[in-house]
């Protein structure tokens, strides 16, 4: 498994085998993203981790355009940039450096055959409120190949937010 550069990344849009919607901020070895349109903020509450499902309401929806976060809070945001990854490649969504050094932590990853938006977490583990707006460009995708191909391909994302599939029609080859 290796880190794909500027070039392996623009080969693959080139030959359509990654999609990535809109103008790419491609760096040298990634993506520069953003945050989308939908955030949920975590409640603060005791939860056992026989209680996380999909129908159990531990977050709600941020109805702003921006949120912001304290020590120890913690949104689930999807991206603004729609993907469509091969079976051989995956993707993993960290912070930007500049935004990791005052605390602030992004974790995603983009599986294999995986198609529309992401989802990230982003957590404030500094001692400052950092505010976030949708939009903002606070990550980066670093994607790697990945040795032998996956024999499942991720399919299309179901949106957390709608509960519908997710568009991706602007990334058929």
């Amino acid at each position: 498994m290796s880190v794909l550069s500027d070039e392996d990344v623009k080969t693959l849009i080139k030959d359509k085998k990654l999609g990535i919607s809109g103008y790419p901020e491609i760096q040298e070895a990634s993506i520069d993203i953003h945050i989308g349109k939908n955030i949920r903020k975590l409640i603060k509450r005791r939860i056992s981790t026989g209680e996380v499902t999909e129908s159990e309401p531990f977050s709600e929806q941020v109805k702003t355009e921006a949120v912001t976060l304290r020590l120890g809070d913690t949104i689930i945001a999807d991206t603004k940039e729609k993907f469509r990854l091969p079976c051989d490649l995956v993707g993993l969504i960290v912070p930007r450096f500049k935004f990791s050094a005052i605390g602030l932590r992004v974790h995603g990853m983009i599986h294999p055959g995986s198609q529309g938006e992401q989802y990230m977490v982003i957590t404030n583990l500094g001692p400052m409120e950092i505010v976030l707006h949708k939009g903002d460009s606070v990550c980066q995708v670093v994607f790697f190949e990945t040795k032998t191909p996956s024999n499942k391909a991720y399919g299309k994302v179901k949106n957390i937010f709608s509960g519908k599939p997710l568009s991706v029609d602007f990334l058929t080859p």
